[in-house]
């Protein structure tokens, strides 16, 4: 929040996403999230105080970024849900992937438990995805 004027968009994997009342960025700071429906380390549905269920912190971001109020919500993997804001200030944007099934996981990563590359959402590879979100919402600054 403190350093939106820098920060043009961040990318949380089964992140842990506190309460975050307070935050007022300078600039839109765009988001894309990845997070499994059943993590066992980040829950989802959060903690009940400290950590707010997942859908409602992405939410709260398009508020912070005026962004449409209803999210487009697509299937772009069998396992895999993806809640799209659009129409937020300065071209910035929110995405939640929904893993269904999913634990404190990277879809795509050749590391940790499960069977990867594709088990978990396949054809879903957060890395990439990642990059090409950071592409499309740069931080355009003054010269």
């Amino acid at each position: 929040c403190a350093m939106s004027d820098k920060i043009a968009a961040i990318a949380p994997v089964a992140g842990a996403h506190p309460q975050m009342g307070s935050c007022q960025p300078m600039l839109p700071v765009s988001v894309i999230v990845f997070h499994g429906s059943r993590d066992g380390t980040v829950p989802y549905l959060g903690d009940g105080g400290y950590l707010p269920p997942v859908p409602a912190w992405a939410a709260a971001w398009a508020r912070r970024n005026d962004c449409d109020a209803k999210p487009a919500v697509d299937h772009p993997h069998t396992t895999a849900t993806r809640e799209t804001w659009t129409g937020c200030s300065g071209d910035a944007a929110v995405v939640l992937y929904t893993i269904e099934g999913g634990g404190h996981d990277w879809p795509g990563a050749a590391f940790g438990p499960g069977p990867y590359p594709d088990g978990i959402a396949p054809g879903l590879y957060a890395t990439d995805v990642i990059w090409g979100f950071f592409e499309a919402h740069p931080r355009r600054l003054e010269p």
